[in-house]
């Protein structure tokens, strides 16, 4: 399972998988903005997300803020 979901000021994703590894990804891309994907959309400076963690991405001032729980 693979999930984005937002409330307006912040977005939160979830990757959740037993099988078929590479099918089920969501990957960030840190920058003055982040971008979440299910693919790199290009090969520069993408991270895959952990599975089994609950992210959560806000912004705080002029600053993206990023943290996460285990599940």
């Amino acid at each position: 399972m693979t999930l984005l979901m937002t409330s307006g000021n912040e977005i939160y994703a979830f990757k959740g998988m037993n099988e078929k590894w590479d099918y089920f990804n969501i990957y960030l891309r840190r920058g003055r903005d982040y971008i979440l994907s299910s693919q790199p959309l290009r090969d520069d400076g993408w991270i895959e997300l952990a599975n089994w963690r609950l992210y959560r991405f806000y912004r705080e001032e002029d600053r993206m803020v990023d943290g996460y729980i285990d599940v």
